[in-house]
């Protein structure tokens, strides 16, 4: 039978897609393949606790301490229909602290969503965005909570474990909190990229600064070093946090640099 070429095209990108399917399967081993499984077995047997409500913020330049808490109950009531990512200024400093709404509907600072979680240890540093790439799709969050356009909802690092889909920030979240647990200094960064909001990690090691793209699917295979921060400048960062520091890019202009005196750290989370 003659297929037309709509129908070839057809065929052609479904032959292209199993392939691809193929492709990122192929990147873990079967070992790497067991260990997910079991990570991910342990995770769903495990009894789901409350979010930590008792956190504070303690402000780096002069000690005051806020409950988290207390902090979210003082926020406007629009911001309890249409959730979105906020930062605010605590005591006398600009920008202190992060907020940000939660699978569970609450405000939760931002280093609370690393949860110290690490779905298993490897030596292999490429494995925990290998993981990424191959079991977690990305999707908006207005698809997967039914939110406005401009709504937000944030994973912890293990729900984006658990959960087979997500967006940029809880695919770094999980990634960031898996690498500092293997021992690596990442950050969570927030700003912009080729101007549209987004969130990424970057890496410091051996004296230098990398950008890890967590939503990357594709063209992992052939990377041998992770691309440095100081050659990708469509990456605009504002803000970083790790699981305790929030820190704010007082610059005025793009910056490259992720780490420097323009960087203020303003805040430490204490769970």
């Amino acid at each position: 039978m003659k297929l037309s070429i709509f129908d070839a095209l057809v065929l052609l990108l479904t032959i292209m897609v199993i392939l691809l399917l193929t492709r990122a399967q192929s990147l873990l081993s079967e070992d790497e393949l067991a260990s997910v499984a079991l990570a991910e077995d342990a995770l769903r047997s495990a009894a789901p606790g409350p979010r930590d409500t008792a956190g504070r913020i303690e402000l780096t330049g002069t000690g005051e301490r806020f409950s988290v808490a207390r902090v979210v109950a003082s926020l406007p009531r629009a911001l309890q229909r249409n959730p979105v990512p906020i930062v605010i200024s605590l005591g006398q400093t600009d920008s202190a602290a992060g907020l940000a709404r939660g699978v569970d509907r609450n405000y939760h600072a931002w280093q609370s969503f690393l949860e110290s979680y690490v779905p298993f240890h490897t030596d292999n540093h490429w494995l925990p965005l290998l993981v990424l790439a191959q079991r977690k799709q990305y999707s908006y969050d207005h698809d997967i909570y039914g939110l406005e356009e401009e709504g937000d909802v944030w994973q912890t690092s293990r729900e984006a474990f658990l959960s087979p889909v997500g967006d940029c920030e809880d695919h770094a979240v999980l990634l960031a909190d898996w690498l500092t647990g293997l021992g690596e200094q990442a950050r969570v960064a927030v700003g912009t990229m080729n101007g549209g909001g987004h969130a990424w990690v970057v890496l410091f090691r051996d004296g230098r600064e990398y950008i890890l793209e967590a939503t990357q699917k594709h063209g992992l295979a052939g990377l041998k070093h992770y691309p440095l921060a100081r050659l990708m400048p469509e990456y605009q960062p504002r803000y970083q946090f790790d699981r305790t520091h929030f820190w704010v890019n007082q610059r005025r202009g793009p910056t490259v640099r992720y780490s420097g005196s323009h960087w203020a750290q303003l805040s430490r989370f204490k769970g």
